[in-house]
């Protein structure tokens, strides 16, 4: 997982994992899971396990929130917190043992570490509601499960949705959620079961045309905001297919819905659909820099985490990376020491490498491992480069 994880389903990217602003750095861990589990049952309280990663923007918000927000820190009084570095420590197989998608993902386990229920993504009412559900009711996942099969209730058909979402099970979060819907017909599931056809898309589990059908049921009853957050992941993935068509006619529809919505959060992801729209509909690089430029709101020129996005975005796209070098080179002098300054540091290499200067991108990564060297991604990456540069032949 890594820089930022950049996606069109829904507001996901304003709550998972998206490094951005000047949030305070994680704390270290200094105890193990089995001395957590200890801890928890001694108390005779649920476990809840904090996965993060030291460049997540929201992780960030979420330690700070447990130290300063006087609702969090009460939600807080009812679990014993274990915060996991996933890039660190025995984080980097803890997160592959459950399962993490995306940061940061909290999970509840009880004393026997058996998963009580799950969820990714941090903003305050997002998480209070999680949490105060899951303490209402302890039953562990596999037991909810099997009540289910015996006895479908809309609380077990939430929380086995939102498990199954979590983990990127989509084909049974569709399930859920549609379940959810036949239970509570008074409540509109089209986006949920929207985003999980989307996903599951992706890994085949649904075809296109699914989620063409799920699309087109928000389109027709549900709310403005989400039906322009649907058409913009129905641009991406159709961008991602090369249906080139039906993306340029969903980045349209949703573009043509902004003005409709008061949401400042919805205004902002259409920013984000102008990017693609001229960056890949009408081929218009200059403006679609511009209106990137414009998400990152004021200030941006001066926060290491802004520039870094911006120069990241220009890497993967393939555009403006002269600047983008110069921004990224701004954005080490200005960051933390350690990780932070290692991620800089890596996207400065890998826009060297794009540019054609493997020499340069060789030395980004050599400090880039110097300065976080407990993170094995950047000597992977240091020796590939090396690796490539010597099978390269000389001009």
């Amino acid at each position: 997982m890594k820089k930022a994880i950049i996606v069109m389903l829904g507001l996901a990217i304003l709550i998972i994992g998206l490094a951005c602003g000047k949030a305070e750095q994680q704390p270290k861990q200094q105890i193990t899971l089995s001395e957590a589990q200890a801890q928890a049952a001694k108390e005779g309280k649920p476990l809840l396990l904090d996965f993060y990663a030291e460049w997540c923007g929201p992780c960030k918000m979420f330690t700070k929130a447990s130290h300063e927000d006087v609702d969090i820190m009460k939600a807080l009084e009812g679990v014993v917190l274990h915060k996991i570095d996933c890039e660190k420590g025995e984080g980097i197989e803890l997160a592959k043992k459950y399962e993490v998608r995306g940061y940061p993902t909290f999970i509840i386990v009880n004393a026997d570490l058996k998963q009580i229920n799950r969820w990714m993504g941090y903003s305050k009412e997002y998480f209070l509601e999680n949490i105060a559900k899951t303490l209402s009711d302890l039953t562990p996942i596999e037991d909810k499960i099997a009540r289910f099969g015996q006895n479908p209730t809309l609380d077990d058909a939430l929380a086995l949705a939102g498990y199954s979402d979590s983990k990127e099970d989509y084909k049974n979060a569709v399930i859920y959620f549609t379940k959810a819907a036949e239970l509570d017909p008074n409540t509109n599931y089209s986006f949920k079961i929207f985003e999980n056809t989307v996903g599951g898309t992706y890994n085949q589990d649904f075809t296109y045309d699914d989620a063409v059908i799920a699309a087109g049921k928000v389109f027709t009853s549900d709310n403005i905001d989400n039906q322009i957050q649907a058409a913009g992941s129905m641009a991406e993935l159709a961008g991602y297919l090369n249906k080139l068509e039906d993306m340029a006619k969903y980045l349209e529809q949703g573009i043509s819905l902004v003005d409709k919505t008061d949401n400042p959060e919805i205004k902002e992801y259409g920013k984000s659909l102008n990017v693609e729209y001229n960056l890949h509909v009408k081929a218009d690089t200059t403006k679609a820099i511009e209106y990137q430029k414009s998400t990152y709101g004021d200030g941006w020129t001066e926060d290491a985490n802004r520039l870094n996005s911006f120069s990241w975005w220009c890497y993967e796209n393939g555009v403006n990376l002269e600047e983008a070098e110069q921004l990224a080179t701004k954005a080490v002098g200005l960051s933390a020491p350690g990780s932070a300054k290692a991620m800089i540091l890596d996207t400065v290499a890998h826009i060297c490498k794009a540019r054609g200067n493997m020499a340069g991108a060789i030395k980004y990564m050599e400090l880039a491992v110097k300065e976080d060297s407990t993170n094995s991604q950047w000597q992977e990456t240091l020796d590939g480069f090396k690796k490539e540069a010597e099978e390269t032949p000389a001009n």
